[in-house]
């Protein structure tokens, strides 16, 4: 198979078990991989976060988001544009008021209530995807929209993959040219440090980068 055959074959399986995922494990998957991020952005430092509002097989990180608002920390959310093309970015200050259903049926900031800002701005990104792997290549849902995204931004921006634990692969993903990695992948169990932060050390030689969460 080529490239995007691999991919299309891999979205299908991962997709069989994201839909075979209980719903009491999805919530307890979901308030663990909160924690653990929450914990991580105070690491970082992070004042500025773009994230993403989760879809249906996505691991629910709305509990991290309310805490986030709540704290009075800034928020962007993406919205497809209207040609669907390319993501933009709006600061939303209230979820529950200010979020309607957009492309394919997410849930989007309401472009009517929530100014819009620059993606670079942003201390740190939120990305979803369908399956990750030990070096942090990402396959996303195929529409290109985050590979886009992360292909813009300033390399002081943090990206970091967020999902269950099966996500992570440990074979090596399909990848092609435009595709872009993550930094670090936060997962209930652990965080999946690729690439240190600055200021961070180094993972000790020999180790695989990974910490686990406690």
């Amino acid at each position: 198979m080529n490239g995007p055959e691999e991919k299309a074959a891999l979205r299908r399986r991962m997709r069989r078990q994201l839909d075979a995922t209980g719903v009491q494990d999805r919530r307890a998957a979901s308030e663990a991989v909160c924690a653990l991020l929450l914990g991580r952005l105070e690491e970082l430092n992070v004042r500025t976060l773009l994230a993403f509002h989760p879809a249906k097989r996505e691991i629910g990180i709305l509990p991290l988001l309310e805490t986030w608002l709540a704290g009075g920390h800034r928020l962007l959310l993406p919205r497809v544009g209207d040609g669907g093309w390319l993501l933009e970015y709006h600061r939303v200050g209230e979820l529950a008021a200010e979020v309607l259903p957009g492309f394919k049926g997410i849930m989007e900031p309401d472009p009517e209530l929530c100014p819009l800002e620059e993606a670079a701005s942003a201390d740190a990104v939120l990305v979803p995807g369908v399956a990750f792997d030990v070096e942090g290549r990402r396959l996303g849902q195929g529409g290109g929209h985050y590979d886009r995204l992360l292909a813009g931004l300033p390399s002081r921006v943090r990206r970091i993959g967020a999902g269950f634990d099966f996500q992570i692969l440990e074979e090596a993903l399909p990848a092609e040219a435009h595709d872009e990695p993550v930094d670090e992948i936060a997962t209930p169990s652990r965080l999946h440090v690729v690439r240190p932060a600055k200021k961070e050390p180094l993972p000790p030689a020999g180790g695989s980068g990974s910490e686990t969460a406690s």
